[in-house]
């Protein structure tokens, strides 16, 4: 059945099954990262954090962060052994650093959004044209050529479109959650920029 697929789908298939394969591995890396990423928020820390150093427990905030995986924390941990006091533009700064990962393998997902619809495409008007030539100088030719010709066709336009669609609604979900991340970290930083 695979085979009959691969087969009628045309010499474009193998660039859209890469496509597929490359794309649908990178949403379950990035669905093993936002798992473990999401657990490393510790809203309580962050605020013990906070009440120490309001009261000026430099060494105290830092032992209480310890090896903390919290962005936010790991944000302040930085500004205060870089400068023993908050300074905002080094936490902007730490903020960006710690963001980074979020936004891992964006470029490689969007290209794939773009390039499969556009591969499938391809293979419509290599599929019509192939249908075509196997049209007669009478202008019948064999039925069945004809038919493998439209046959590819279509199938290269709906597995384009078919990757381009789910990897887009994967796409846009990490997006979210990048943009959440992002809110509550700067929301939390914002809290400790009151005390430089």
């Amino acid at each position: 059945m695979l085979g009959a697929f691969i087969t009628s789908g045309g010499p474009l298939i193998f660039p859209l099954l890469a496509c597929s394969v490359v794309g649908f591995a990178v949403v379950f890396e990035r669905l093993f990262f936002w798992m473990g990423y999401k657990a490393q928020f510790n809203s309580e820390r962050v605020e013990s954090t906070y009440m120490h150093l309001k009261h000026n427990r430099t060494s105290e905030a830092l032992k209480n962060i310890g090896d903390s995986k919290d962005p936010s924390l790991i944000c302040v941990k930085r500004c205060l052994e870089a400068h023993q006091k908050i300074k905002p533009l080094t936490l902007e700064s730490m903020a960006l650093q710690v963001l980074k990962p979020t936004k891992k393998f964006e470029r490689t997902l969007e290209t794939i959004i773009t390039i499969a619809p556009l591969l499938g495409i391809l293979g419509t008007v290599l599929g019509i044209i192939l249908s075509f030539q196997n049209t007669g100088a009478d202008g019948m030719g064999d039925p069945g050529a004809m038919m493998a010709g439209l046959s590819q066709a279509l199938i290269t336009t709906a597995l384009g479109l078919g990757i381009s669609i789910a990897l887009l609604v994967c796409h846009n979900s990490f997006q979210k959650m990048s943009e959440s991340t992002k809110e509550k970290l700067e929301e939390e930083l914002t809290l400790f920029e009151e005390l430089a």
